[in-house]
């Protein structure tokens, strides 16, 4: 059985089909640079996350960066945060979020690569059994 997981860019990339758009024409829009989600590198620029919440600002963070809830924001994610006490400022809102969202990635750039080891060895185990299975 094959585990396939989604990297935030995929599911940006599912978003991009969501809107029913082509990707060059999504690039276009935001301001990336083109072929920008067709590229092999699985990780997202916070810039990049920074450009597509400035145009689509109803994006549910939460499902962009671990695909748990839905796509877009319910009407009550889209109310103004009370953040301690303090209203938070679009700006500074971003700002956090951004951190938030390098922090993710990286925690998933970490989890890929012990993925493709731990794939590495399971074939390395594999072969070894088929040896001695031969032998």
């Amino acid at each position: 059985m094959i585990y396939t997981i989604m990297t935030t860019k995929d599911r940006l990339k599912e978003f991009v089909l969501y809107l029913d758009m082509g990707q060059n024409a999504f690039e276009k829009e935001v301001g990336i640079a083109n072929g920008y989600l067709a590229s092999k590198s699985k990780s997202i620029s916070s810039d990049t996350i920074e450009k597509v919440l400035m145009r689509y600002p109803d994006i549910n963070l939460k499902w962009l960066f671990t695909g748990k809830g839905s796509m877009l924001k319910s009407s009550y994610e889209k109310l103004d945060i009370d953040f301690q006490d303090e209203q938070v400022q679009d700006s500074s809102l971003l700002r956090v979020l951004v951190k938030s969202l390098e922090s993710y990635q990286k925690h998933e750039d970490d989890l890929l690569n012990a993925m493709e080891i731990l794939k590495k060895e399971n074939h390395k185990l594999k072969e070894e059994i088929n040896k001695r299975k031969i032998g």
